[in-house]
């Protein structure tokens, strides 16, 4: 203990001050980005959600206005917007509008997966039920063996 706190007072005394309340993934973080925590993160994050907010509706605005003009493009185009947010992102990761990429591009793989999922479902609700198999039954026919062993 004595040790320990000897350690953490000349560490002190050297400009590291190591933050006791943070785990050390968070240490490894901050000292990777720099990030230094001045200012109200309550703010920050509140005017990155309006921001990734604002992204996604207006995303959602022009598929849906693709969707009513050119359906026969609508799957089409929200593929392409998901490929596309996802490689821009990643090409240009070091870059401010990375983040709007990103957001661009899970934005349309969402609306894609819950209009693709909405049909399956909607289709599998609808399909007719198939009469329940046995187990051992299967749609092949007879087993040629057994049936010729019923001929002997």
């Amino acid at each position: 203990m004595a040790s320990d706190l000897i350690t953490y007072h000349s560490m002190a005394q050297q400009g590291h001050n190591p933050a006791p309340d943070k785990s050390p993934i968070q240490k490894w973080i901050a000292k990777l980005t720099g990030a230094r925590h001045s200012g109200s993160q309550v703010a920050h994050h509140a005017a990155h959600g309006v921001r990734q907010y604002s992204e996604a509706g207006l995303t959602g605005i022009g598929l849906a206005a693709i969707d009513v003009k050119r359906p026969d493009l609508s799957d089409k185009v929200q593929i392409g917007m998901a490929i596309a947010g996802a490689a821009g992102a990643m090409i240009s990761a070091t870059e401010d509008y990375a983040t709007d990429l990103r957001n661009m591009g899970a934005t349309s793989f969402g609306i894609l997966t819950f209009r693709k999922g909405k049909e399956l479902i909607a289709k599998k609700m609808n399909a007719p039920a198939l009469p329940a198999k046995m187990k051992g039954e299967s749609d092949m026919g007879e087993d040629p063996v057994i049936a010729a062993a019923r001929n002997l």
